[in-house]
C-alpha cells in the first residue's frame, strides 16, 4: 500500500508572500528516511523561465486534445506551421478555416 501525507509549509500563512511567489517547494521523505527536495523558483513558460519552440508545440497540441470536438490532425500540423512563421503569414485569416470543428 501507498501511504501519502501532506502538510502545508507554515510560510503560506503569509499570503502576502505566497501571492507574489510561483516558486515551487516539494521536500519527499521515503520510508526508509530518505530526504529528496526540489525548488522551481519560476515554472516553465514563464518570464525567466521560457518554453522552447518544441514545448510550446507539444503545450498547444495537449491542450487541443482537452477540448470536446478534436481538430484534424493535418489542421493541428497547419496551425502551427503558420504560427511558427507568423511574421512571414501573408494573412492570419488562414487560421480561422483551421480552427473550426464540423
Amino acid at each position: 500500500t501507498k501511504n501519502i501525507y501532506v502538510s502545508a509549509d507554515p510560510t503560506l500563512e503569509d499570503q502576502e508572500r505566497w501571492m507574489s511567489s510561483l516558486s515551487a517547494h516539494m521536500k519527499v521523505t521515503t520510508k526508509k528516511g530518505e530526504v529528496f527536495y526540489k525548488l522551481i523558483e519560476r515554472p516553465r513558460g514563464l518570464p525567466g523561465n521560457p518554453l522552447t519552440d518544441e514545448e510550446h508545440m507539444e503545450h498547444f497540441k495537449d491542450c487541443v486534445n482537452y477540448s470536446n470536438k478534436l481538430l484534424l490532425k493535418v489542421n493541428i500540423e497547419k496551425i502551427l506551421s503558420i504560427v511558427y512563421e507568423l511574421e512571414e503569414t501573408q494573412d492570419v485569416c488562414s487560421l480561422i478555416p483551421l480552427l473550426l470543428v464540423d
